[in-house]
């Protein structure tokens, strides 16, 4: 009897995800069980952060997963039908709906759009080392593509916060 309390009192800590560590030893105290060791309190606290992690690890991919989905999802429908428009922007517009729709929960996607977001200056580089190498090409055009990237970025700021607003 005294194994099986052991036990009950063991996955209950390590699969209460309310339970912190300084609440584990308070309760450890006042339990008859007491003569629990401190290797015991020191397991207990690592199996309880190990799992805690592990379902963080679980939300990332699930989040990550979601997000690849819709892009399959664009990918495949711009692949049949032909469409001009990128798989990844048809695979954005269906996620967007889902999301107005209530199909999925924002809380699916938000950690690896957070991770994404956070991130997202780094993904840039790339195309920057590239349009140096196409330098002596692009020299002669330079303020044609000046312009078109400042006034493209100015409606693409006006465009968003008028959606923003209207949607908020």
């Amino acid at each position: 009897q005294k194994n099986a309390i052991h036990y009950k009192l063991i996955m209950q800590c390590i699969f209460s995800m309310n339970l912190k560590p300084g609440r584990l030893k308070r309760r450890l105290i006042k339990n008859p069980l007491a003569d629990l060791n401190e290797n015991l309190i020191k397991i207990l606290k690592d199996s309880l952060e190990l799992f805690r992690v592990l379902v963080l690890a679980i939300k990332v991919f699930k989040s990550f997963l979601f997000l690849g989905l819709f892009w399959g999802l664009g990918e495949l429908i711009q692949r049949i039908f032909l469409l001009p428009i990128p798989g990844s922007i048809l695979g954005m517009a269906f996620i967007f709906i889902s999301l107005r729709l209530n199909w999925i929960r924002l809380v699916h996607v938000k950690k690896a759009s957070d991770f994404l977001l956070k991130y997202l200056a780094l993904f840039f580089v790339p195309y920057g080392v590239g349009l140096m190498t196409y330098y002596t090409i692009i020299e002669n055009d330079l303020i044609i593509v000046v312009s078109a990237v400042v006034i493209s970025s100015v409606i693409t700021l006006y465009g968003t916060a008028y959606l923003f607003q209207k949607f908020e």
